[in-house]
């Protein structure tokens, strides 16, 4: 019990201390973890399963308008049968304004499966957005 109560203590000071740096730190648990809209876990007999996953983030900001964000997802429930569907994912994004109304990002994602056999991936991604303002609705 000591312990637990110690490692609770410890994680939310540590994330303070990160929020003070502009790290922002968080975790979400959620009822299923989906990649790629497939469901992730199986029960002790091998079928898919309502397996519950914690999935805490960290993300830090960079020179250069850069940023580097840790994820990760660890299925709660069945241990032994879910390690191989663990995942952490690393992303280096570049965001910036171009003017006051629009934006531009792109980035890459390493999908990071460290207990799975030849399931990393690599994705990279591109946008573009903008602003609209003074919308006369009425």
């Amino acid at each position: 019990m000591r312990s637990k109560l110690l490692t609770a203590i410890v994680v939310v000071v540590g994330m303070s201390v990160f929020a003070h740096a502009g790290v922002d730190v968080g975790a979400d648990i959620v009822s299923q973890y989906y990649w790629r809209g497939a469901p992730s876990g199986v029960d002790s007999d091998g079928s898919t399963s309502i397996a519950p996953a914690i999935q805490p983030s960290v993300t830090m900001p960079l020179p250069m308008h850069l940023s580097l964000n840790l994820w990760g997802s660890w299925i709660l429930t069945d241990r032994d049968m879910n390690d191989g569907v663990d995942e952490i994912d690393i992303t280096v994004d570049y965001s910036r304004d171009l003017n006051e109304n629009l934006a531009m990002t792109f980035g890459g994602i390493y999908y990071l499966v460290p207990n799975g056999t030849d399931a990393d991936a690599i994705d990279i991604y591109g946008g573009v957005s903008s602003t609209v303002s003074d919308i006369d609705v009425g």
